[in-house]
């Protein structure tokens, strides 16, 4: 929102918490809605007349009391999400809507951050989410070495690189996986991430549970169960249509940045990505389903009939 008014952010922050709103698609969809006025596609007449600007603290808090409450025209159509609002809004609103699966994307631009969060959003279960499984571009500057010991390649690729493909893959799946078993546990993923010295590591996890549950848990034993809930998750948005279709970028993340010091990146093949990534972690390279046989080796071959009866 280009708002570098303090107390407005911390205010708007609050609002958020206290009514239960996500910030970051709260201010994604207020942004989206700005520069969808800018553009001309929202009128005078869905905004009751208000200007729509940039940098405007009290423009920012009064949508969000609008989305809230659903206020009027503008808040009712925004508190539906910048997929079905542009939808709604027309214009070609749905080429300025920054969402993957219709969750806002955040701050980090896979553009001008890594390429390993154009895999990460494209194919998130949740869609554009930063968090979760993990941040996967944590790899491309140096962080977690000690998942070289399961096939992390190393050194880590320079962020932009969209040619090494299969080292990507592997390292954000890595990466996927570490993140999930955090949150199976409980873990804060900050405390996860990190070097040698002071990252929560496989093991770590591994014996922390064994201690806490009286279970002898192996390492490997914790990345299988990992991988068996993000493969399930997977099952989950196939049964309910979810498709290599669906595993697709924003507009503007293929365009060129026009300013800054990653002026002129953007993510030039993301379905040879995704390609080197399916084949990482078993899902077929036509539409991105799990295949029987990484189904039946996880022990989730009770999914299999209905996942490919959805077909």
């Amino acid at each position: 929102m280009l708002i570098d008014n303090l107390e407005a952010i911390i205010r708007a922050n609050y609002l958020c918490n206290d009514y239960g709103m996500d910030t970051i698609s709260t201010g994604a969809v207020i942004a989206f809605a700005v520069e969808a006025y800018e553009r001309g596609m929202i009128s005078k007449e869905l905004t009751d007349g208000i200007e729509l600007r940039w940098g405007d603290p009290d423009l920012l808090l009064n949508l969000i009391d609008a989305i809230a409450f659903r206020k009027n025209k503008l808040g009712n159509i925004l508190a539906e999400g910048v997929k079905r609002a542009s939808e709604k809004i027309g214009n070609g609103a749905e080429e300025i809507a920054i969402h993957v699966k219709g969750l806002e994307a955040p701050a980090h631009d896979p553009r001008g951050t890594s390429r390993s969060f154009a895999i990460q959003y494209a194919v998130g279960n949740r869609g554009a989410c930063h968090t979760h499984p993990n941040w996967s571009g944590l790899w491309d500057f140096g962080k977690n070495p000690d998942l070289i010991k399961y096939g992390l390649p190393w050194p880590p690729l320079n962020r932009f690189d969209e040619n090494e493909v299969e080292k990507r893959a592997k390292a954000v799946r890595l990466f996927f996986l570490h993140g999930i078993c955090a949150e199976i546990l409980g873990f804060c993923r900050f405390i996860v991430e990190g070097d040698e010295t002071n990252a929560v590591t496989f093991a770590r996890l591994a014996a922390i549970t064994s201690a806490l549950t009286g279970f002898d848990i192996t390492d490997l034993e914790l990345i299988k169960v990992a991988e068996r809930v993000f493969t399930l998750e997977r099952c989950f948005n196939v049964r309910e249509g979810i498709r290599r279709k669906d595993d697709k970028l924003p507009k503007r993340f293929h365009e060129p940045i026009t300013t800054g010091p990653t002026k002129g990146e953007y993510v030039k093949n993301l379905d040879k990505l995704l390609d080197a990534f399916y084949m990482e972690v078993g899902w077929n390279i036509e539409n991105g389903i799990p295949t029987k046989q990484k189904l039946e080796e996880l022990g989730l071959d009770f999914v299999i009939d209905e996942i490919y009866d959805a077909r």
